[in-house]
Parts: C-alpha cells; structure tokens; sequence
C-alpha cells in the first residue's frame, strides 16, 4: 500500500472496521493489518465516523479528546472523586469510560453552564429537563444494580 497520509480512510473489506490516520507515514509499503489481510484505502471520504481536529490540528477519534487534562476537565474529575468518596463509592476503573463520561459532562458545563448528565441528556441538551451529575437517581441505582446509569459510581465490594 502507498504512504498514508493524514485524514485518510482505511478499511478492513473482511469485517468493515474504518480507521482515520492522525498522523502521515512515510513508510513504504505501509500496511496496517486487519483479519489477518492489509487494510485499503478509501477512495471516497465519506465514511460514519467522526473527525474532530482539535486547536493544533490533530485529528482526535472523539469530541471530548480536546478537554481531558484541561483545566476544567481535571476540576470535574476531582469533584466526581469528592462524591465518590463521600458517599462510599469508588469510581469505574474503566479509565476510558471516566474519560468519556467527565469529558462529555465537563462539555455540558462549558457549553450549558452545568454538569448536566451525558448519559440522561436528551439531544439537543434541554437544560429545563435534563438531570445535572448527581442525579437524583444516583443512591438508589447504586445500590440496585452495584453502579450508577453512567458506570462512573460504583459500590464498594
């Protein structure tokens, strides 16, 4: 396969699975190996995922990509831990699903002026309607089904 550049879109024609390159290669061959075959290039662009450039222009596979490690982002985090720890809970060890869920909080905050639920928000956000972290449902999901909706709040074991 030629050098991959950025922005481009490889597939996998056995199972389908879509890549977008973040970075040029000047390797050649360059070959990005998927059920065991190269993947290929994709002539047309268009493709379902989402590609979202953050300020220096690198291409981020998710919108909350820009927001972990901000200022903001790290304040919610800790305020997550805070209700965490005060009500005897731990948080997901799932580092990525924390990530996901306080990026996309920490957005609603930035954008609606609260942490509102990313996982309860109706689209687009209705800051009338939607349930602001913590939810009022937060005791009583815990302790039916071991975590919260979001899978940020665990019991402890």
């Amino acid at each position: 396969m030629e050098p991959v550049k950025k922005g481009d879109v490889l597939y996998c024609d056995k199972c389908g699975v879509e890549l977008i390159v973040s970075k040029s290669c000047g390797c050649e061959p360059c070959e990005i190996i998927c059920c065991s075959k190269p993947m290929k290039i994709k002539k047309s662009k268009k493709t379902n995922l989402a590609v979202v450039e953050n300020k220096k222009g690198n291409i981020m596979a998710n919108p909350w990509d820009s927001i972990i490690g901000t200022r903001e982002y790290n304040e919610n985090l800790a305020r997550i831990k805070k209700i965490a720890e005060a009500n005897n809970y731990i948080l997901n060890p799932d580092h990525a699903r924390i990530e996901k869920v306080i990026g996309l909080m920490t957005m609603n905050k930035e954008s609606a002026g609260k942490y509102f639920c990313p996982c309860k928000q109706s689209h687009p956000l209705d800051s009338a309607k939607d349930k602001t972290c913590p939810c009022p449902e937060l005791d009583k999901e815990v302790n039916q089904t071991g975590n919260c909706n979001c899978r940020v709040f665990f019991k402890k074991l």
